[in-house]
């Protein structure tokens, strides 16, 4: 199963989720209050997912009468709307997930938004898409293809102990990294750039890679799903 999930956030472009469903992302999942956003998208969506404390009784009417609509109610508030959607994927084999309408006006929510995608993509493949941009997380030794001069921005985050920062060596950037450790909130790489058409990463820990939507379109995932 590959999924998309639909935030209550700023909604994405039609376009990019008709580029999704041509991919094999059939499933969609609203987050609650994402519910209107996938209704004002004119989606049909597969599950309606969350507390349900802040759906309109017509939205929630509207997919109520959508027969092959799964609703999941998830009581606890520990966990945000988007992550229940997240375990109720998991739950059902879900092998890739795009987070969309995650990011928006609130800066707490869009933070949160990175944050899942940072946990969740050690346990299945996850993108996130805000704007015209596409976030994934990346560790080891990758290599993708990409177009010259496109903007490729890396960000690390690191863990608790001694060795808390990430370090990456880079062929293929405009501005090469040598082992300098990405420390959130003290050395970013933001604004590389391809300097040719393909990029190699050896990261020592998990980096955030954020590309422009067009790039994923003409070359991809980081890591390639299987067809």
């Amino acid at each position: 199963m590959r999924a998309i999930i639909i935030g209550a956030g700023r909604p994405p472009k039609k376009s990019q989720l008709q580029f999704l469903h041509s991919l094999g992302y059939t499933c969609i999942v609203a987050a609650d209050a994402g519910a209107q956003n996938a209704y004002r998208l004119h989606l049909r969506v597969s599950a309606v997912v969350g507390d349900f404390d802040s759906i309109p009784p017509a939205i929630m009417a509207h997919y109520r009468a959508q027969p092959d609509c799964e609703f999941a109610h998830y009581a606890r508030q520990t966990d945000t709307d988007t992550e229940k959607c997240l375990r109720f994927l998991a739950e059902r084999g879900c092998e890739s997930c795009v987070l969309t309408a995650v990011t928006g006006d609130r800066l707490d929510h869009s933070l949160s938004g990175l944050a899942l995608l940072v946990r969740w993509s050690s346990k299945m493949h996850t993108a996130l898409i805000s704007g015209g941009s596409i976030a994934e997380v990346a560790m080891g030794e990758i290599s993708f293809n990409t177009t010259p001069h496109a903007c490729i921005s890396l960000y690390g985050f690191g863990t608790r102990g001694k060795n808390s920062s990430v370090g990456i060596f880079s062929e293929g950037l405009v501005y090469p990294l040598r082992g300098e450790p990405l420390v959130f909130g003290e050395f970013e790489s933001q604004s590389n750039a391809a300097s040719g058409d393909r990029v190699f990463l050896r990261i020592s820990g998990s980096i955030l890679v954020i590309r422009e939507f067009r790039e994923f379109q003409r070359h991809g995932f980081l890591s390639k799903m299987a067809d």
